[in-house]
């Protein structure tokens, strides 16, 4: 078995091995061999067939697999919005119970349309749906790449093979996995040379580093929908009637002025404007992608030794449950840090903005966006001032509440997000990454009301609680109802039924 790449992260194996079935043809025969997957240090290749024999290897045509990374190649490594809104915490996940979340029947159809068109580009059974391979599914995060599968691809195969390993997910650095797949690639395609016609693959092998593939890989990390009818449009706004728009896409792109490629160009540097764009909705207007252009791009130089101090790039965990807790834990660290206690919530003496924020020299700008999903947005560049971006017309930031809760999440995004090589760019709505608002959110409530001075507002016995116990609670700690239920909830006070509920009576009854 010839194998590429380490256990321990990700590495691909393979054998070359003669066809148990004579009445293939004779394509299928001729690239026949056997397949192993190594994801963190595990073999998800692993099997039990239907007599109880274990197998360590899938076994199917090669030449297909390898077909499909490298037609399929910039996708994979670029593209990670999924099709639709959702809090799945893999492209695999999602992939597997779409189906069974609330969808309008009316758009069911498209539903599927788009399922199986992000499958065909994402999932490694794509590349042999009748072989049933593992359902390996790849997608860009960052400068990661997550990994993601299921068994959902072995099930009803002819030899009754079981996986082994349960469906799971796994951040790998991209340059690994890059580096991984193309090595493979090109040792089956050398192995096969002298059986099947590989001319077409080894071309294709061969553009993988071209430089004229950066722009393109960019638009699909960037995920917007319509990126170059939008830059003809701020073309016209600007008077600019002729001309070639390609320099106004790269400009939206951040291409010109901050993009630095490294030799190594089988896949593109993310830069802050394509950060930000694929964190927001897919439909931007003109406006708005203007608006989060300049915000990227009007940043002041300087350094800010407060931030540098806290600034520490963590990555976010792979459940929401673990997401949550290291929200949790940044916050406490954060409190240590500037010396502020666990006992206090951030008001009066510890006023948030004018005290905290300005400390650390977060920039903290005002803007107006026609989407109102959009509560605020997260931009730092290395060697700039750290920016925090809230908007007027957001359905939570426009109150006085909201706003705190904003500034905070950001500030997570800040401090936790990101590389120290690219930066951050992050807009904080029902498209941004799940997993990294749903740690940003807990790093807010813990930062603005931990545990201890929720205990000195609110009595530590639920069923003794009133609605003006909580509403108490709400104005002493600084944080909306939702917030505090919920951040309730988390600490293991009240059940999720009872943090809806309150929720409920708090936000939908007159005082």
């Amino acid at each position: 078995m010839k194998e590429l790449g380490d256990r321990t992260s990700f590495a691909l194996a393979f054998q070359l091995r003669d066809d148990p079935d004579p009445a293939s043809p004779a394509e299928v025969r001729a690239s026949w061999g056997s397949i192993q997957i190594w994801i963190s240090g595990l073999n998800i290749t692993t099997g039990v067939t239907a007599a109880g024999q274990a197998v360590d290897s899938a076994e199917c045509p090669l030449l297909p697999i390898a077909s499909w990374f490298l037609n399929h190649w910039d996708p994979l490594f670029h593209e990670e919005r999924l099709p639709q809104k959702d809090s799945a915490s893999s492209s695999a996940e999602w992939h597997t119970t779409v189906l069974y979340s609330e969808v309008d029947e009316s758009k069911f159809e498209t539903l599927i349309d788009q399922r199986l068109a992000w499958w065909s580009r994402h999932g490694l059974g794509a590349a042999l749906p009748d072989f049933r391979i593992p359902d390996v599914h790849f997608r860009r995060r960052d400068a990661d790449v997550e990994i993601s599968w299921s068994d959902a691809e072995w099930r009803d195969l002819r030899s009754g093979v079981q996986l082994s390993v349960q469906p799971g997910v796994a951040s790998v650095p991209i340059a690994t996995v890059c580096d991984v797949v193309e090595a493979w690639c090109l040792a089956v395609v050398d192995e096969l040379r002298d059986r099947v016609d590989v001319r077409a693959l080894t071309r294709t092998l061969a553009e993988l580093r071209a430089e004229d593939r950066t722009l393109p890989r960019l638009q699909l990390a960037a995920g917007l929908n319509g990126l170059e009818t939008a830059a003809r449009g701020i073309r016209r706004m600007a008077g600019l009637l002729d001309g070639d728009v390609t320099q106004t896409v790269k400009q939206l792109l951040g291409v010109s002025s901050h993009t630095k490629q490294g030799t190594n160009r089988l896949y593109a540097t993310l830069t802050i404007p394509v950060l930000l764009y694929r964190s927001a909705q897919p439909n931007l207007s003109e406006a708005d992608l203007q608006c989060l252009m300049r915000l990227a791009d009007d940043m002041e130089q300087g350094s800010a030794p407060g931030f540098d101090a806290v600034h520490n790039p963590t990555r976010c965990p792979l459940s929401a449950e673990a997401a949550t807790q290291s929200g949790y834990e940044l916050a406490r660290t954060l409190r240590r840090m500037r010396d502020l206690p666990l006992t206090e919530p951030l008001t009066s003496g510890y006023d948030l903005e004018n005290v905290v924020l300005r400390a650390l020299a977060i920039d903290v700008q005002e803007v107006t966006l026609v989407d109102r999903g959009v509560e605020g947005v997260a931009i730092w560049r290395p060697h700039h001032l750290p920016r925090i971006a809230i908007n007027s017309t957001g359905r939570f930031s426009s109150t006085p509440w909201g706003r705190r809760m904003t500034l905070v999440h950001e500030l997570c995004h800040l401090i936790s997000d990101g590389t120290t090589e690219i930066g951050v760019g992050m807009v904080s709505n029902s498209w941004a990454p799940a997993l990294l608002e749903r740690r940003a959110n807990a790093f807010a409530a813990m930062f603005l009301a931990p545990p201890a001075a929720i205990e000195k507002v609110l009595n530590p016995e639920p069923e003794q609680w009133k609605r003006p116990d909580l509403v108490n609670a709400m104005r002493r700690l600084g944080i909306g109802a939702t917030t505090l239920c919920r951040h309730l909830q988390n600490l293991g006070w009240i059940s999720r039924e009872d943090s809806i509920a309150w929720i409920e009576q708090l936000v939908n009854r007159d005082e």
